[in-house]
């Protein structure tokens, strides 16, 4: 699987998110995010997850900074917070408990997945946007993450667990979503120009050897989430499970 292939699938991709959206976001006519401030929110799912390292999260953080500073109305993704989605398993829905599921099973699954994959490399390079949210492009450096996508798609659905990937949408991009639109923007014109002027930024390369499977929200909050399996991965590939329940 060829690396430029999919980062110029992915270019276009991102590309035309922004086509579709940022006109939208100038005009204030963006979509509005009405469960963020919630009280209650239920939804929940289950998902594998990548952190990205502090260089990124400095970037993305300076980044936000500045939209913050125009707009501090909207939601601003905390450091935290911050994520990749390997694979959402389950999508966040209302009701969906983690006790109903066997998490070994699963864990089985993604462990059988992981054979021979040594790392996940990602460049966070340049933003885009959606009607809903901004977000940071990712592009891969090497072939493990597609790999491994294909690999949980297929093992999972020849399994009897309880599964619904790509339901919503095909899981392709590496983004990180740095900011929700709770509100309608204020000064969309200066909101807009700073998007602009980071659209080609390079905010850093994670590479990481570990992933975690999380019970989780909607917005991937630190202090909803129920830490479920650690990955580690070495240079021989997913060699050992951490438990992080919590």
């Amino acid at each position: 699987m060829a690396t430029t292939k999919i980062n110029d699938e992915l270019e276009t991709l991102y590309q035309s998110f922004y086509d579709n959206s940022i006109s939208s976001i100038n005009g204030r006519n963006h979509s509005i995010d009405t469960f963020i401030d919630r009280p209650i929110d239920n939804r929940r799912g289950l998902s594998l997850i990548i952190w990205p390292d502090k260089e990124v999260q400095k970037n993305i953080e300076k980044f936000n900074g500045e939209l913050r500073e125009i707009d501090s109305s909207q939601y601003y993704q905390p450091i935290s917070d911050l994520h990749v989605t390997v694979l959402s398993i389950i999508s966040c829905q209302d009701g969906f408990t983690i006790d109903q599921r066997n998490v070994d099973k699963y864990i089985e699954v993604i462990s059988t997945s992981l054979k021979d994959i040594q790392d996940i490399q990602i460049r966070f390079k340049g933003v885009t946007t959606t009607k809903e949210a901004v977000m940071i492009q990712g592009f891969i450096l090497n072939d493990n993450l597609p790999t491994l996508r294909d690999r949980l798609r297929e093992n999972f659905r020849s399994s009897t667990l309880m599964q619904d990937i790509d339901t919503r949408y095909l899981t392709k991009t590496a983004h990180i979503t740095s900011v929700r639109f709770r509100d309608r923007i204020r000064n969309a014109e200066e909101f807009v120009k700073t998007i602009e002027k980071y659209k080609g930024l390079d905010f850093g390369i994670t590479k990481t050897t570990d992933i975690d499977l999380i019970y989780t929200d909607w917005y991937c909050r630190k202090s909803k989430i129920k830490w479920l399996n650690r990955f580690a991965l070495d240079e021989r590939g997913y060699s050992r499970e951490e438990n992080h329940t919590l």
